[in-house]
């Protein structure tokens, strides 16, 4: 026998059920707000991968122009040397230095292949190829020129990137929002939905709905885990520094992909590159200085490779110091060592010594008057030189150079 239901009870059932109505209404435009800010947080996503893509090519262009004033800077210094050690020769352009022939009137055979090294090296590396007419003071400055124009338009995509990147943490964060607004709008449906059955002893001809209610709530549930896994932290099994970052935030990666690489702190390498006569004269555990701005440290020799390289035949060496000294890895160093020594001679300033037809000779001081000495030199760097034989022990050699220096 069916129970009658009083006006009442039916005014309220009813009532119930209208709520329940709004309920759906409101999950309908929930939904729908949550699918438009997804669709929204993708596109902004997506515009974070361009401005990445921009930022990562501009650092490209900028790491180039920097490497090739870095090299060119480097290669003008050595030639500067040259000129300074034969003024009368190597005031010329690179190429012409390059194209010499030593001869007895000449340049020396160490000076001019040392002027060929250069010349070729200019033609070494991937990305820092260089016109030997760059080897200059005006052709440095436009590579330095070319280097900040470089960093400037880094600066600007960087700047754009970050962003791009608020934006879509906002995005983001509206997305979450109406996540969360959804999910309440469906437990409150759910609930009103099951006091109509509770209250009426019925089930709900809407059994569907209900049904989607469920799916829906474990999607819920799985979205609320994925975003949970996402604040989970990923600890290195070593200590050290992050020296390379490989992915940026918000990256889709593949499993297997390198996010970052660790440094150990214990041990760093330098590497540097070396003539074939210098090499001659270096050994497994020798010492070399690693410079850094103001800091010097003490390392040594842990390899020598002696096959040349085919693009520059120079030779590449290794050399190992400890971890802690702040210098971070990819940094460039200079790097200082012994290649050539001679205690038999004098050591003199570059500037006491003149040349003539390939002949080096120096002024000494005798009763009062300078006297002409020719002397044999050796090893030099920028400001001094050695002298090997011509002068004497207690010889007071005139240091000072002038043009106007006569016998007597």
């Amino acid at each position: 026998m069916n129970k009658e239901l009083g006006s009442d009870q039916g005014l309220t059932e009813q009532k119930e059920r209208q709520a329940l109505e709004n309920d759906g209404s409101k999950i309908y435009d929930r939904s729908y707000s949550l699918n438009k800010a997804n669709e929204n947080y993708d596109r902004e996503r997506q515009y974070l991968y361009e401005a990445q893509e921009k930022e990562s090519g501009a650092y490209d262009d900028f790491s180039k122009a920097a490497r090739r004033y870095d090299k060119a800077k480097g290669l003008l210094d050595e030639y500067e040397m040259l000129q300074r050690a034969e003024p009368a020769f190597f005031n010329v352009s690179l190429a012409a230095a390059a194209a010499m022939t030593p001869a007895a009137s000449g340049p020396t055979w160490e000076h001019v292949a040392q002027a060929r090294s250069i010349y070729e090296r200019c033609n070494g590396g991937e990305y820092d190829k260089l016109d030997p007419a760059s080897i200059s003071v005006a052709g440095v400055q436009g590579l330095m020129s070319a280097r900040d124009s470089a960093y400037d338009k880094y600066e600007s995509g960087k700047s754009a990137r970050e962003g791009q990147e608020d934006k879509v943490t906002g995005a983001r964060k509206t997305a979450e929002e109406a996540n969360k607004a959804l999910y309440d709008g469906l437990v409150t449906y759910r609930q009103d939905a099951e006091n109509i059955m509770m209250e009426n002893g019925a089930v709900l001809n809407d059994s569907k709905k209900i049904k989607n209610i469920e799916i829906n709530s474990q999607a819920l549930a799985v979205e609320s885990a994925r975003q949970k896994l996402e604040q989970y932290t990923v600890t290195s099994p070593i200590s050290g520094y992050i020296s390379k970052v490989d992915i940026r935030e918000y990256d889709n990666v593949n499993t297997g992909t390198v996010a970052l690489q660790i440094e150990n702190t214990d041990t760093m390498t330098v590497e540097f590159t070396v003539t074939e006569k210098v090499l001659r004269n270096l050994a497994d555990g020798q010492e070399v200085m690693i410079e850094k701005d103001d800091e010097r440290i003490r390392g040594s020799i842990i390899e020598i490779n002696e096959a040349p390289d085919e693009k520059t035949g120079m030779f590449k060496i290794k050399a190992g110091f400890p971890g802690n000294s702040g210098i971070l890895s990819g940094t460039r160093v200079t790097v200082t060592l012994d290649s050539y020594r001679d205690d038999s001679g004098f050591i003199l300033p570059n500037d006491a010594i003149y040349r003539s037809n390939g002949q080096a000779y120096v002024y000494v001081a005798e009763n009062g008057v300078a006297v002409k000495k020719n002397v044999t030199t050796g090893m030099f760097d920028a400001d001094r030189i050695v002298v090997s034989d011509g002068i004497n022990e207690g010889d007071r050699v005139i240091t000072s150079w002038s043009s106007s220096w006569r016998t007597g």
